[in-house]
């Protein structure tokens, strides 16, 4: 065919070879030079179909084959890619609803069991890490209450506050010192309580303390009746997150600065019993010569004379300054007392003549002392 033009022209069929008999054809047309030539070949039926029969068969069994290996390796592949991942969804899923003690099954180390590994890893240290963060939460909700329950039951009020004075938070204590509630008292400032502390003088007051350095100050408060009382303030300023609070315990004065002003009052009488005695004794000093001259001059003048009436009243007068005197003394605590008995009419008469002298002479004293009282043991 070297130097031939091909031009096939294909047709394929069924027909009857010369004998009749069925076959399966295939024919070609070609050129070759200037002829044109036809090539048909043929087979037999019977034969071609065995042969085509075989053939598919080999073809299905090899698509059989291959469908059936495609199912193991899906399948083997679903066991080792699908189930490991199922495994790990199922627990990020048991973990989002709290459950930490979820475990992903490790059956391969390849990247799936790495990565399940890791999974694992982390879920035991958030356990660990939740573990320990419940415990520090009870911890601090322990202390929390502990210090809820001291400053509640404190014997002095508790005011938490911001720079500006108002109440962020108070104790009980506050609430029925002042007879506010609780509710009240968190809708007010220092200058509705305190009286010495306006808001001018309390905003300088805050910006001069120092931070974890607490100062003592007294002060005035007043009541919800209006009723006002001395307080002694212990306050200090701190810093929590950037923002500046300060905390003031306040504590009622009353009865201390009434004994302060009872101590004043024992100290000034004190002075003045000091001071008594002193004159007391000079007086005394004086009065000795005055009592012994005038004895002598008793002893010397006949007693029926004018002088010595006169000398005798001088003797009288100075026994009663002399019983003056040893009051005095008795008042200054500088002299022991002596029980005795003692007549307590002459006591009245000489305490309502001293009454007398040093009260106005617009007042009347009536008294009325019964004669017959017996002694009485002073």
């Amino acid at each position: 065919l070297k130097g031939s033009h091909w031009q096939p022209k294909e047709a394929y069929g069924i027909g009857q070879d010369f004998s009749g008999g069925p076959v399966l054809f295939v024919s070609k047309k070609i050129s070759l030079g200037e002829q044109n030539l036809t090539i048909v070949s043929e087979r037999s039926l019977p034969v071609a179909m065995a042969i085509s029969y075989s053939t598919v068969k080999i073809i299905v069994i090899t698509l059989l084959l291959s469908l059936t290996a495609a199912v193991l390796v899906l399948v083997l592949s679903y066991r080792r890619i699908v189930t490991p991942i199922n495994n790990l969804i199922d627990a990020v899923n048991t973990m989002r609803h709290g459950n930490l003690s979820m475990r992903v099954p490790i059956q391969s180390m390849d990247e799936i069991g790495i990565l399940s590994r890791s999974f694992n890893e982390m879920a035991l240290q958030l356990s660990k890490e939740l573990g320990e963060r419940k415990m520090a939460q009870k911890t601090l909700t322990e202390s929390e209450k502990r210090f809820r329950v001291l400053v509640e039951y404190a014997a002095d009020g508790v005011f938490l506050m911001d720079l500006n004075g108002s109440f962020i938070d108070v104790n009980q204590h506050a609430c029925t010192s002042l007879g506010y509630t609780r509710e009240e008292l968190l809708s007010m400032g220092v200058p509705d309580i305190d009286t010495s502390f306006p808001e001018q003088k309390l905003r300088e007051f805050n910006n001069s303390l120092v931070i974890d350095q607490a100062v003592t100050i007294e002060g005035m408060h007043k009541k919800k009746s209006g009723e006002t009382f001395p307080v002694e303030v212990r306050a200090g300023k701190f810093e929590i997150d950037d923002q500046q609070f300060v905390l003031a315990l306040a504590r009622d004065i009353s009865d201390r600065k009434s004994l302060e002003d009872k101590l004043l009052q024992a100290q000034k009488m004190e002075a003045i019993g000091t001071l008594a005695g002193g004159i007391a004794h000079d007086f005394n000093n004086i009065l000795t010569p005055i009592l012994g001259y005038a004895e002598m001059a008793k002893i010397v003048l006949p007693p029926d004379t004018e002088v010595a009436d006169e000398i005798n009243e001088i003797v009288v007068a100075g026994e009663r300054a002399k019983n003056l005197v040893a009051q005095i003394l008795t008042f200054s605590r500088q002299t022991n007392q002596e029980i005795m008995a003692l007549k307590i009419q002459s006591v009245l008469k000489e305490a309502l003549k001293l009454l007398r002298s040093s009260i106005p002479t617009n007042i009347d004293i009536k008294h009325e002392i019964n004669p017959d009282c017996p002694a009485v043991m002073a």
